[in-house]
């Protein structure tokens, strides 16, 4: 596609030769928020400097040192820019290629931008569904855990769990929740029973990046509920683990998919208007490609 190749997904794009260009900057009531002699910087240009950086932390701006430190950065970006200009840089290649490849991305952004993609009706979702079911969801699991110091002191709560889970009429996911709350070294869990909530073997949950593999893994290996396990040894220390719940494998309904399969009939719409595009801009069978001379095309990190 013209525009990915063009490299205009996710990037910032400079209104060269500097950020911001004049007019960029929105107009209203000018408002100086530094100044130094002659020179000074308007609210104005700094909130189109910040424009250009979408993806700065929000959390630092928030505070005034963090907007000291944007200013600051706005200065800095300035300065060097001015004395780029003075040692006659405007007029370097790279300099030029970079101002191509940035008016080539906003050019083509701001076409793609006017493309109104028809309404994705309700036929096309259901047939969309039928020919593409979507994969199931994973057999999930639900478990609680315990981490203890290490395998002796685990064994030793593992021999009395299992006595009292022997006791006629024992709750046993409650002995074990309890034994959680009282024991557990685990601050994130230990509140709750040491309870993980559900997760799958796709690892795409929240407990997968908190709990160590190996706990969830045992949990996952386990043939049935309300059991304690064998110690299981993680870098942490000793765990304990049982499972409270089973979700089978199951499929979404259409209703679940919908949104998704929304998302990639419209993607594949862009997709034909980035072609259109491409068709429009060039016609290759209007060109001869001297493919021995493009074999002359020094790649870097190729050796060739």
């Amino acid at each position: 596609m013209l525009c990915l190749a063009a490299g205009c997904r996710g990037e910032a794009v400079p209104a060269g030769p500097g950020i911001p260009a004049p007019d960029a900057v929105p107009a209203g009531p000018e408002v100086v928020v530094a100044h130094a002699g002659d020179r000074r910087v308007t609210l104005a240009e700094l909130q189109a400097f910040l424009a250009a950086f979408p993806d700065h932390r929000q959390d630092e701006l928030a505070r005034p040192e963090g907007r000291r430190a944007f200013l600051r950065n706005y200065l800095l970006f300035q300065e060097a820019l001015r004395r780029a200009g003075e040692a006659g840089y405007a007029g370097d290649p790279r300099v030029r290629a970079a101002r191509d490849r940035a008016m080539v991305r906003l050019w083509t952004e701001e076409r793609l931008d006017t493309f109104q993609a028809p309404p994705v009706t309700p036929d096309e979702l259901r047939s969309r569904f039928r020919h593409e079911v979507p994969p199931p969801r994973p057999r999930r699991v639900r478990a609680n855990h315990i981490l203890l110091r290490d395998r002796g002191e685990a064994e030793a709560l593992r021999r009395r769990l299992l006595e009292a889970c022997a006791e006629p009429a024992a709750d046993c996911p409650e002995i074990f929740a309890a034994a959680a709350r009282d024991r557990s070294l685990d601050a994130r869990t230990r509140d709750r029973g040491g309870d993980l909530l559900f997760f799958s073997k796709d690892r795409s949950e929240a407990a997968w990046r908190t709990t160590p593999a190996m706990v969830l893994e045992a949990a996952l290996g386990m043939p049935s509920t309300g059991q304690v396990s064998a110690v299981v040894a993680s870098p942490e220390g000793a765990h304990l683990v049982m499972v409270t719940a089973v979700r089978g494998e199951t499929r979404p309904s259409f209703e679940e998919a919908a949104p998704a399969l929304r998302d990639a009939l419209l993607g594949e719409r862009r997709a034909a208007a980035e072609d259109a595009l491409e068709d429009e801009l060039l016609d290759m069978d209007a060109w001869t490609v001297d493919d021995g001379a493009l074999a002359g095309l020094s790649v870097p990190g190729t050796g060739e």
